[in-house]
């Protein structure tokens, strides 16, 4: 059973990486869950890679997220843990 869901915050470079959070994101985007934190940041990573979320030009930066996956994606933002993880 998977114990992570990953989710990608896509926030201004305004806003400081302590203050992205899914109320202050300009998109949220989730992926799909994982059995285990490492194989979250791996896969968040690769998701980030091969895709092109952001249109910003430079102005938007985002932020990996790997929480729990019992978890709402709606809380995200207060489940920020050590494998929150910023790509710019």
């Amino acid at each position: 059973m998977p114990a992570y869901s990953i989710v990608i915050l896509i926030c201004s470079i305004n806003i400081g990486h302590a203050d992205c959070q899914r109320e202050t994101a300009i998109d949220v985007v989730r992926g799909p869950r994982v059995e285990n934190a490492m194989m979250c940041a791996m896969a968040g990573q690769a998701m980030i890679a091969q895709t092109a979320l952001m249109q910003g030009h430079g102005e938007e930066y985002m932020k990996l997220l790997c929480i729990p996956a019992d978890h709402d994606v709606r809380s995200a933002s207060r489940m920020a843990s050590p494998q929150d993880t910023q790509a710019r």
